[in-house]
């Protein structure tokens, strides 16, 4: 990735984080002293630059999950941190604000509806392990998926994160805790 790419979606990020969907690539531009044209000249508009963040965001995720799967914690340990894997530098990204895509841009809503119903193999095979070790209560995996996923998309696409004065990554924790503890043998 080039430098300039980098520059544009953290600054992107930052701008997100403060003003969410409302953030201007004027502003962006003006964060990095460049023009709008050399925004243009990396990303075509603002939903290819918020693909590009989202993207890079579920690959950082992805590498995250497979640091925590070789990782000597416990079976319960990979199985809530694997669930809720989410990078630092991703952490200033504000999912209250994810809820206007749908409208907006529906390209990066679909995309994110893709991230959140994908990468289930490492979980399924940590949820079937805990089984065969009864770590965990046998669960039918598809049901525990749809409540999750059904969950994630409730804090995502609804106004409960903002009614509630609550981070995604705090709703994400107790969802997980909830879910997890559930389930323990």
């Amino acid at each position: 990735m080039s430098e300039l790419r980098r520059d544009i979606i953290d600054a992107a990020m930052k701008n997100f984080k403060e003003v969410g969907m409302n953030f201007t690539l004027d502003v962006i531009a003006s964060d990095l002293h460049i023009s709008k044209k050399t925004i243009y000249k990396v990303f075509e508009n603002k939903e290819e630059l918020l693909l590009s963040m989202l993207d890079e965001a579920y690959e950082n995720i992805y590498l995250m999950k497979e640091r925590i799967l070789k990782s000597n914690l416990d079976l319960i340990d990979k199985i809530k941190q694997v669930m809720i894997a989410l990078p630092d530098e991703y952490m200033v990204f504000d999912y209250r604000h994810i809820e206007q895509l749908k409208d907006q841009y529906p390209l990066v809503h679909k995309r994110m509806s893709e991230y959140l119903n994908s990468e289930w193999d490492p979980i399924v095979k940590l949820l079937e392990e805990g089984m065969k070790e009864k770590i965990i209560k046998k669960i039918d995996i598809p049901t525990f998926k749809q409540i999750f996923t059904s969950s994630i998309e409730g804090f995502l696409y609804s106004n409960f994160l903002y009614e509630n004065k609550i981070t995604y990554e705090e709703a994400l924790g107790k969802l997980i805790d909830y879910l997890v503890d559930g389930i323990k043998g």
